[in-house]
C-alpha cells in the first residue's frame, strides 16, 4: 500500500489562487477545480486572506475552537458515564434503590435468609415470629 505524498503550494501560487476568487471575481469552487486544488484548501486560504487583510486575530478563534473541541470531549465522556450508570441499575441489587442503606439492609436481609434457612423458602402463611420460636 503506498502513502499520498502531501502536496505543498507556495506562497506566490496560494496568492495568485487568492486573486482569483477575490480581485476576478470567480467562485471558490470553479477557481479550485481551474487550479486542482481542494475547495475547502482554497477557501482556507481566502479566510486566512480575508483575516490578514481586515487585522483581526486568527488566535481568538482558535482559542474558540479548542475550548468548543475540549467541551465536546467533556459531553462525550459524560454520556458515557451517563450510560454505564443506566446499565448499573439493572445488574447490581443496590443501584436499584435510591437509599443505599436501604438497599444494604435488603441485601443482608436476603443473605441472611439463606443462612439460616438453607436457601430454602420460608413456609407460606407462617408468621416471621414463628421460625424464632
Amino acid at each position: 500500500m503506498t502513502k499520498k505524498t502531501r502536496r505543498r503550494f507556495s506562497d506566490e501560487f496560494k496568492a495568485d489562487a487568492v486573486s482569483l476568487v477575490i480581485d476576478q471575481g470567480y467562485s471558490v469552487s470553479e477557481a479550485a477545480r481551474r487550479l486542482g486544488v481542494e475547495r475547502s484548501v482554497l477557501d482556507r486560504w481566502c479566510r486566512k486572506h480575508r483575516q490578514q487583510v481586515s487585522g483581526t486575530p486568527e488566535r481568538q478563534e482558535d482559542d474558540r475552537d479548542a475550548e468548543i473541541k475540549k467541551l465536546r470531549e467533556e459531553v462525550r465522556k459524560l454520556k458515557i458515564e451517563k450510560d454505564i450508570l443506566k446499565n448499573c441499575l439493572g445488574m447490581v441489587p443496590a443501584c436499584r434503590h435510591r437509599n443505599p442503606a436501604a438497599a444494604y439492609a435488603q441485601q443482608w436481609r436476603q443473605r441472611r435468609s439463606r443462612l439460616l434457612f438453607g436457601g430454602m423458602t420460608p413456609l407460606k402463611n407462617v408468621a416471621r415470629a414463628a421460625f424464632w420460636t
